[in-house]
């Protein structure tokens, strides 16, 4: 729909705003509030940086189990390793359902990448063979 198409002042205007105004990216706006540390020799300006940092969040009223899947979704994206907090974050994902399942379809095609890669590797001599260095996400756990 072009501008000239709209019927009213006010249709222009939302038209203009849909085009024009970049839309703010809640999740990420909310963990770079939940990871921001207070930097050597800042004293209250800390204070005034989360407040700003807020502002973007879009808070509102909610009910607890808004709020409970809302936290939960915010410190899965801050935990969880780096490359899939990339996507999450660049993706804009807002429910928690949709954070996990792009973070296992992620992490489901990391691993998938990785034992091809490994499957595909040449034993270089007997006494040497390629290493493998795997996201921290793909790194088994030894006890």
């Amino acid at each position: 729909m072009y501008i000239a198409d709209c019927p009213t002042f006010i249709a222009a205007v939302a038209r203009l705003d849909e085009v024009y105004v970049k839309r703010i990216n809640e999740v990420l706006t909310r963990h770079k509030l939940s990871t921001c540390r207070q930097e050597v020799g800042e004293s209250l300006e800390f204070f005034q940086r989360l407040k700003k940092l807020s502002a973007d969040c879009n808070f509102t009223a909610v009910f607890a189990v808004q709020s409970r899947k809302a936290s939960i979704r915010d410190a899965f994206i801050a935990g969880i390793c780096s490359y899939i907090r990339q996507r999450l974050l660049e993706d804009n994902v807002t429910e928690l359902q949709a954070a996990f399942d792009k973070a296992a379809h992620s992490l489901a095609d990391a691993q998938r990448n990785a034992q091809s890669y490994t499957s595909s590797s040449v034993a270089i001599s007997a006494n040497h063979s390629l290493a493998v260095n795997q996201p921290e996400c793909l790194a088994t756990k030894t006890q």
